[in-house]
């Protein structure tokens, strides 16, 4: 989990000026692609040093697409209330995810031997949403 948080905290420092330049959609979908890759690594990699390089380099694709995506609601929800809305939806997401992320993570980790593997493929899944749509 260190692995996850210092990689997303540490890109979060050039990320944003990156999604600047090169366009903030290109950079959230880069972003979710390397989630998404490394997500399903992180459900087959049979080592815990191995598990935390990889969860490090989801950390790095979250930090890519975290403000590209702040960056595209600003753009495209610029009159208020929808602003406001907007931003709180995605404001929202961290912290209720956080919650049932860790209820449903116990839930399906517990379901068996390799229950924690799975938790890893249905994030993969979750990423792959926007890559598709966008």
């Amino acid at each position: 989990m260190h692995g996850l948080t210092s990689a997303h905290h540490s890109g979060l420092l050039v990320s944003g000026r990156l999604a600047d330049l090169y366009g903030r959609k290109r950079l959230y979908l880069i972003g979710m692609i390397v989630v998404v890759i490394a997500n399903v690594i992180s459900g087959v990699i049979p080592t815990q040093i191995a598990l935390t390089v990889f969860r490090a380099f989801s950390g790095l694709g979250l930090s890519i697409s975290s403000p590209a995506g702040f960056g595209i609601i600003g753009t495209n929800f610029r009159q208020e209330p929808w602003r406001t809305f907007a931003f709180a939806a995605l404001g929202l997401g961290t912290p209720l995810g956080a919650v049932l992320g860790e209820i449903m993570g116990g839930l399906i980790a517990g379901t068996g031997k390799k229950g924690w593997q799975y938790l890893y493929f249905l994030l993969a899944g979750f990423g792959a949403i926007p890559i598709i749509t966008g």
